[in-house]
């Protein structure tokens, strides 16, 4: 999915190691074009991230339904 950091600065935060959790990314993509994750730091700390997806109605339904790839 692609997707932009709603607050640029964002970006900065992220260093080797560190992972982005997306919870229920599924029904947020049903709700808009807002996704938030969480970033868990490798020391520990986590913080809140949030992003945007260029993605249309049409993009958004090929995803959940799998994707445009043929995978068998």
């Amino acid at each position: 999915i692609p997707m932009i950091f709603a607050d640029p600065a964002d970006y900065d935060k992220i260093e080797e190691n560190d992972a982005l959790y997306f919870s229920g990314i599924r029904e947020q993509l049903k709700k808009g074009t807002e996704l938030t994750a969480e970033l868990r730091k490798a020391d520990g700390s986590e913080f809140k991230v949030i992003f945007n997806h260029p993605l249309s109605a049409r993009d958004i339904e090929l995803v959940l339904a799998g994707g445009r790839l043929n995978c068998k």
